[in-house]
């Protein structure tokens, strides 16, 4: 697409721990432009909250969706500069969705943060290791620490 820009991350070796948090990979997104953010959870209150934070402290163009099968439509379709993912989700969860993504050329690049209520196994976090930027739990969202850091970094 003409005029897209396009970014790299630098790969995670297997011995590190994704990045904490929302803002730690919103920071890594151009700022000189609307960056496109996919926000894929099955909870639509989950979603807005999501949405209604990142309003709040930008111009950002979101897309949503509601599971697995149609977050990799959305995705394959719009392409977006990040996409903040839900783990489980009925039909197709998110570790299937970070599978096909991952697999693709076209959406193996895109970060990815996972939000999730999960408490996740030890084998659940070796899955992620290589394959997302961060991890977060959902309550993190409502935390004031987290909206400061959002209004800090997205200036």
């Amino acid at each position: 697409m003409a005029g897209r820009e396009t970014f790299e991350l630098p790969r995670q070796s297997k011995d590190e721990t994704p990045e904490e948090g929302l803002l730690a990979a919103l920071n890594r997104i151009a700022p000189d432009r609307f960056p496109r953010i996919a926000v894929v959870d099955d909870s639509p209150e989950a979603r807005r909250l999501v949405r209604r934070i990142l309003q709040s402290q930008g111009n950002y163009i979101i897309f949503e969706a509601s599971n697995g099968r149609e977050a990799i439509e959305v995705i394959e379709r719009e392409l977006p500069d990040l996409i903040i993912l839900d783990l489980m989700m009925p039909e197709i969860d998110g570790f299937s969705v970070l599978d096909f993504l991952k697999n693709k050329p076209e959406t193996a690049q895109i970060p990815v943060v996972v939000a999730t209520a999960k408490e996740l196994t030890s084998e659940e976090k070796n899955r992620l290791q290589g394959q997302i930027q961060s991890l977060m739990q959902k309550g993190d969202f409502l935390n004031d620490e987290f909206l400061d850091e959002v209004r800090t970094l997205i200036r």
